[in-house]
């Protein structure tokens, strides 16, 4: 399987095409979870041999979508970058569709905006994209005066982000400082990256993780809805 799934996918996100990248993105999992290298590889890779980008690496996913060699640890990243953005565009999509006025069906609902975009910022994709996403994360959760995540994520983007966008972002940290950096609808105990992959709702005390592309799931089911594979019980609390 090449790179062209995967780009397609890209480019659907791009364009706000987020039905088409779920779908084109699903494929392209799918793909890759029948190369040998892939599918046989059923333990866990530890975490210190994680490939998958961190938060501000420059184009390091790009990297290894383009990479050639197909040994397991690289057709495991590249089938959890599939996943990772095909969630990305499950809940942009939702976050879409409830930001549009009710007359076209929206909900205008500030507080599960400013959740989905929490999970948003969860997600391990590349830096360019991530950064879109904090900063939407900030946009969302300061309608909804959730001072204190926004003032979280502002710090993290001042300072990771070039000298000359820090001095929007610190204005926006004013604001929320002035705000006593207190939050209106963020649960104290909250952990965004542990949202239902299929729905998006908030995990209970028991869920599911699939053991190869990590997403998660509320209920149990007999295999990965974006993999095919196995999944593993956890609790939490």
């Amino acid at each position: 399987m090449g790179e062209g799934d995967e780009c397609a996918g890209l480019a659907h996100l791009e364009a706000s095409q987020h039905e088409e990248a779920m779908a084109t993105f699903s494929e392209a999992a799918l793909q890759l979870m029948q190369l040998p290298d892939c599918a046989s590889a059923t333990q866990v890779i530890p975490a210190s041999e994680n490939l998958l980008p961190s938060a501000f690496d420059k184009d390091s996913s790009d990297r290894l979508l383009q990479g050639s060699r197909m040994d397991i640890r690289i057709s495991r990243q590249r089938l959890k970058l599939c996943v990772q953005y095909k969630l990305a565009a499950m809940l942009l999509g939702r976050v879409q569709q409830l930001r549009k006025p009710p007359s076209e069906g929206g909900a205008a609902d500030k507080v599960e905006v400013s959740r989905l975009s929490r999970h948003l910022t969860s997600l391990r994709v590349d830096a360019k994209y991530r950064i879109i996403y904090l900063r939407g994360a900030v946009h969302h959760n300061m309608e909804a005066r959730n001072f204190g995540f926004a003032k979280r994520t502002l710090e993290l983007l001042i300072s990771k982000c070039p000298p000359a966008l820090r001095a929007g972002f610190k204005v926006q940290l004013k604001k929320c400082e002035s705000h006593s950096a207190s939050n209106s609808s963020v649960p104290p105990s909250e952990n965004a990256a542990l949202f239902d992959s299929q729905t998006a709702e908030i995990l209970g005390q028991d869920f599911f993780t699939c053991t190869v592309c990590e997403a998660h799931f509320s209920q149990a089911l007999t295999a990965c809805a974006h993999c095919g594979s196995q999944l593993k019980s956890h609790h939490q609390g």
